[in-house]
């Protein structure tokens, strides 16, 4: 997707979110999920990366004519197949290829894709990385997020007001979810 539209889109969601105002909370901790004091607005990069996760996972797991254009683009540009570029794919110079498949290996180092005894995987280095194989859509989308915690300015600010609950449990569910787990607390 082109910067542009993004941007446009992103105007255009946080324009209504703020009714025309001021943004009074920085996007990233807008996009949060409630658990994190977000308000699980939607982000258009993560949403286009996610979505771009799954065409890794067609192309991979069950793979049609069109994968033949981009194995002429990997071979023609790099003289390497799929499955050589997607483990390490920082090694090459992606922008020289055609935007869509640029667009797709940026958004599949966005996700920490890798290759993890011998499959394919997002969210590498976590204790919980996910094969692309079984990778949701959804799980594409909220992995970065999880990755990307944003600690919202006024929880330290206000801390002495609500220290009995709120930033305890602030902090238990930052870690919790720093760390890559899915469940709340053991």
């Amino acid at each position: 997707m082109p910067t542009w539209v993004c941007r446009e889109l992103n105007k255009i969601i946080f324009n209504f979110f703020w009714s025309g105002k001021q943004d009074f909370v920085a996007r990233n901790g807008l996009v949060q999920c409630p658990d994190l004091d977000g308000f699980s607005v939607v982000s258009i990069q993560l949403k286009v990366y996610s979505l771009l996760s799954q065409r890794v996972k067609r192309l991979v797991v069950c793979p049609n004519g069109w994968t033949f254009l981009l194995k002429y683009w990997l071979l023609d540009r790099f003289n390497a197949t799929l499955l050589e570029i997607l483990p390490s794919t920082v090694d090459f110079a992606v922008s020289r290829l055609p935007p869509f498949y640029c667009a797709l290996f940026t958004a599949w180092s966005a996700l920490r894709g890798s290759s993890v005894s011998s499959d394919l995987v997002i969210g590498s280095g976590l204790s919980d990385s996910i094969p692309i194989a079984s990778a949701s859509c959804k799980a594409s989308y909220l992995l970065p997020l999880f990755l990307n915690i944003v600690q919202p300015h006024c929880v330290l600010k206000f801390a002495s007001l609500f220290w009995s609950f709120g930033l305890a449990y602030y902090l238990e569910i930052s870690s919790v979810y720093a760390f890559g787990s899915s469940s709340k607390g053991s």
